[in-house]
């Protein structure tokens, strides 16, 4: 079975909260088997949305099984939402 893959993407490193948040993720995801990438968008929603592009528009072998984030500004990301929804799936 295929372990399973999440990214994380939080505000910032500036921010006790923030910090927490990650390190409850890694603590989670080490304990449930899960690997755990964590992407901070120093409070700037289009490099967030850069850095989830990315991600999205990854190779299907390299793209996560899911995406948790906390966006940075007031936008819920409707364009990286689409591509997500657009990417093609993983072929067995």
């Amino acid at each position: 079975m295929t372990k399973l893959r999440i990214v994380v993407s939080l505000t910032t490193k500036d921010n006790d909260y923030q910090l927490e948040q990650a390190k409850a993720a890694e603590e989670t995801a080490q304990r449930l088997a899960v690997d755990i990438q964590i992407l901070y968008a120093e409070n700037d929603a289009i490099n967030q949305s850069t850095q989830l592009l990315r991600v999205i528009q990854s190779t299907p072998q390299d793209r996560p099984n899911a995406i948790v984030f906390e966006p940075v500004g007031g936008t819920a990301l409707p364009q990286v939402a689409k591509a997500a929804a657009a990417a093609p799936s993983e072929q067995n």
